[in-house]
């Protein structure tokens, strides 16, 4: 069956709802909802929260949703990473 799907490459509005000058807004937008995340607040009403306060568009409330974590969340993702004398074969490179 052939792919019928239309959409292809960015909307339309993507250079005015995440163009540089958007970014501060962003950029406040998900610290402050990771803030709320941090501190217990549902996921789904501190994005209305966040989003209203912003005044974000529907896909920048998407974006920033999903931009956005806990700090326990974030401190769970980080890897322990060890120091590259450790790993077995930079013995042997040079």
């Amino acid at each position: 069956m052939p792919d019928t799907r239309t959409h292809r490459g960015p909307h339309p509005e993507d250079p005015h709802l995440f163009g540089p000058a958007a970014w501060p807004v962003l950029r406040e937008a998900t610290a402050d909802l990771s803030w709320l995340l941090s501190r217990g607040y549902a996921p789904g009403s501190a994005l209305k929260l966040v989003g209203d306060r912003y005044q974000l568009d529907a896909r920048q409330r998407v974006a920033v949703g999903r931009a956005a974590c806990s700090d326990a969340d974030r401190a769970n993702s980080v890897c322990p990473r060890l120091p590259a004398k450790r790993w077995p074969w930079t013995d042997t490179m040079s």
